[in-house]
């Protein structure tokens, strides 16, 4: 569906939306039984067609965006780096291979991301983040460890 088409439906939800709502204020103000119950009418002629129009427009939105698709992880090389310039994540969509490339700021922003997101999962169904995560390698304080390409 054209954007056009689909802002000409919200539009016209909107108006009858607000259609219905002035029946009900002048419902709440009528003076009479007469006045009350064509009002009454009128409200829910609108409010019936408010749910016909919102179900056509909730209809046309789905088939207008396209479905969530979800990719596997690559089970052998999920990650790489190729160039030693950005990180690829890969994955497959049942036969297709699909890949995401990273700079090194936001695999960082993912990582931490997925981190905190992998510490509430993991408090929630009781088990704590430090029982998943490997061990860091001790060393002597005050003295860091490096490489020994750069000594």
């Amino acid at each position: 569906m054209a954007p056009d088409q689909l802002l000409e439906k919200i539009k016209t939800v909107a108006q009858a939306f607000a259609q219905g709502h002035v029946c009900k204020t002048l419902l709440d103000l009528a003076d009479t039984d007469a006045e009350r119950a064509r009002l009454k009418t009128q409200f829910d002629q609108w409010d019936h067609r408010v749910q016909q129009l919102w179900a056509e427009l909730t209809a046309a939105v789905n088939s207008a965006l396209p479905p969530t698709i979800y990719a596997l992880p690559d089970p052998y090389a999920p990650v790489t780096t190729p160039g030693n310039s950005d990180i690829e994540l890969r994955g497959s969509l049942g036969e297709r291979a699909v890949a995401i490339r990273l700079t090194g700021a936001q695999a960082v922003a993912v990582g931490t991301t997925l981190i905190a997101c992998a510490a509430a999962v993991t408090d929630r169904a009781g088990g704590r983040l430090a029982g998943i995560l490997p061990t860091i390698p001790a060393t002597t304080p005050g003295q860091p460890k490096r490489p020994a390409h750069a000594r």
